[in-house]
């Protein structure tokens, strides 16, 4: 049995690419790694000091008016905000 607090290895000869946008149903033992240029990026720029930079990629779906929708952004941008302050 594999150690469950080591970091996952990617496993690109079984890989397989996502056709389309949608979510998707994760079982034990299923393996997920990021697409190439989607992993968290730190950059130290002090000894005090770390900025963490990641991506953040929102799908909203159903009938949303662009007012509904911008108000939706705003109370995600604001709550990831408040999160990681």
């Amino acid at each position: 049995m594999s150690d469950p607090n080591q970091d996952p290895v990617p496993d690109q000869e079984h890989a397989q690419a996502v056709e389309r946008p949608g979510l998707i149903e994760v079982h034990q033992g299923d393996k997920v790694v990021p697409a190439p240029g989607s992993e968290a990026a730190v950059s130290a720029r002090s000894a005090t000091e770390v900025h963490y930079y990641f991506p953040v990629h929102v799908v909203m779906a159903g009938d949303l008016t662009e007012e509904a929708g911008s108000a939706v952004e705003t109370r995600i941008w604001n709550a990831l905000y408040q999160a990681l302050s």
